[in-house]
């Protein structure tokens, strides 16, 4: 029997042995979330819907990964998580406005010369500029410039590189990487993990053939930031 928004809540709280604030959410690239404020406060949780008709196995796994997640109970999430049908993700990406047509770049012609060439023309993604807004300087390691959402199968570009400034072979290149990320998405570490960045997909990385210079206009574009 599913669970209600209360009853997950109090079975949170009885198998964690500690309360808990849970909010459930329609997240797509991130199912799960843990913050603890303070160490006074309670955590603050947040979970996708489809943990509603999750079984006791994985609300254990859940409330381990509150307490002090491990591998396994990392692992037991993934396997539910990549288990929860599409039709759950569905109404998100029908929020997703795609916008690939940019003032310098049209992405979804890039994107379709990419999967020709590299992918055989067998890769089943949409492409979109994300949401425009100016890099914060303190923080500009972190900015991604490029990132695949597996649930809705969407590459998401950076607008920075919407720009005259920006050679095509660079974003060629990002579309590239992005769309390994998609190819090689069902590889897993003995946690369960996803693994991002593995031997493997480096190696098919540097078969793209302005590999070192898209690397090192990478590095003067975030060091100019």
């Amino acid at each position: 029997m599913p669970f209600t928004p209360e009853s997950l809540h109090k079975r949170l709280e009885e198998v964690c042995g500690l309360p808990i604030r849970l909010r459930l959410n329609r997240n797509v690239s991130q199912l799960i979330s843990v913050r603890h404020p303070t160490p006074q406060e309670p955590p603050l949780v947040s979970v996708h819907r489809a943990f509603l008709d999750a079984g006791d196995n994985v609300i254990r796994a859940l409330a381990q990964y509150i307490r002090h997640p491990t591998p396994a109970c990392r692992r037991t999430l993934r396997l539910f998580i990549d288990s929860i049908p599409t039709q759950h993700f569905r109404s998100a990406a029908r929020r997703v406005r795609l916008r690939s047509r940019g003032s310098h770049y049209d992405l979804d012609r890039i994107l379709r010369d990419v999967v020709d060439e590299y992918f055989d023309g067998q890769m089943n993604v949409a492409i979109t500029w994300g949401r425009n807004g100016k890099p914060v300087h303190r923080r500009r390691r972190h900015i991604q410039l490029g990132c695949y959402l597996h649930h809705q199968r969407l590459i998401r570009i950076h607008p920075l590189l919407d720009s005259p400034d920006v050679p095509e072979f660079f974003v060629r290149f990002i579309v590239y990487h992005e769309l390994l990320h998609a190819r090689l998405e069902h590889r897993r570490d003995s946690a369960g993990r996803r693994q991002l960045h593995t031997p493997e997909f480096r190696r098919l990385e540097k078969l793209f053939p302005q590999y070192a210079e898209a690397v090192a206009f990478e590095r003067r574009l975030l060091d100019s930031l």
